[in-house]
């Protein structure tokens, strides 16, 4: 079965692909980060990245001016990262600094979270301190489900909830732990530690997954070990260039070196 990674939204799309054209449609979904648009294309949709900026679960609220460009730049390199090693991903086209072009899907309503280092409710959750670099990377699901407070569940609860197949668990996981090894060496490039970070999957017409990188906390590389979003991190829009063309540079690099 075939996987696919992308974006957190209901579904994906675009207005326009190679010599397809669309027209983007009525708004259909509306998240913290995003909104997602139908389009004339049933197969596509438009993500559009907002400014807005939320933490601790959506309990403080704000605005950070640039901060939709600066996402929907990330996450397109980032994607187009993985579709070269072999990860289909959600991603179509670029069509302005704020909207790009996904294939729909249907969600998995499953939070799939990657560790590598001990760090916020993990270390909260377990007594642990944080800054702890595991042996080996640790996996989590959560239910997502707002109204339950998105309650972290097993694999087997997942299959009695008939959330996914137990083909589907493993190929999520499988792609899950891929995508930690290309991210780890993305960051290292640009001196970045990959903390943690959150993907989501869905489903194609077709019934094959994809998954949707939603977001993730990193650690700069210095004395102190400090956890921070991609929010906090871009707030300045000098740093937001310099980090764009260092990741662009290490993707590069890394591409390089699979490639050899």
């Amino acid at each position: 079965m075939e996987h696919h990674a992308g974006t957190q939204a209901r579904c994906k799309g675009t207005r326009s692909k190679g010599s397809m054209k669309m027209t983007k449609l009525e708004q259909i979904y509306e998240g913290k980060a995003k909104k997602v648009f139908r389009t004339d294309d049933p197969a596509y949709c438009v993500v559009e990245y907002k400014d807005d900026a939320t933490a601790f679960n959506g309990l403080k609220k704000g605005t950070i001016l640039g901060k939709g460009a600066v996402n929907n730049r990330m996450t397109n390199l980032l994607m187009q990262m993985l579709e070269q090693q072999g990860i289909p991903t959600h991603f179509v086209k670029e069509l302005s600094d704020r909207e790009t072009a996904v294939k729909k899907v249907s969600i998995v309503p499953l939070e799939v979270i990657i560790r590598n280092i001990s760090a916020g409710s993990f270390a909260k959750r377990y007594g642990v301190e944080e800054g702890i670099v595991f042996d080996a990377p640790t996996i989590e699901f959560s239910y997502k489900n707002d109204s339950l407070g998105d309650p972290l569940i097993n694999s087997y609860h997942a299959l009695a909830l008939k959330l996914a197949t137990a083909e589907e668990l493993e190929q999520i996981k499988a792609l899950a732990f891929r995508v930690n090894d290309l991210l780890k060496g993305i960051m290292k490039g640009i001196g970045i530690d990959l903390v943690d970070f959150k993907l989501e999957f869905g489903r194609l017409p077709d019934g094959s997954i994809g998954d949707a990188l939603y977001r993730a906390k990193i650690t700069l590389s210095t004395g102190e070990l400090f956890a921070w979003t991609f929010v906090i991190i871009l707030l300045s829009a000098v740093f937001e260039k310099l980090f764009l063309a260092l990741l662009d540079r290490a993707v590069t690099a890394v591409l390089g070196e699979e490639r050899a």
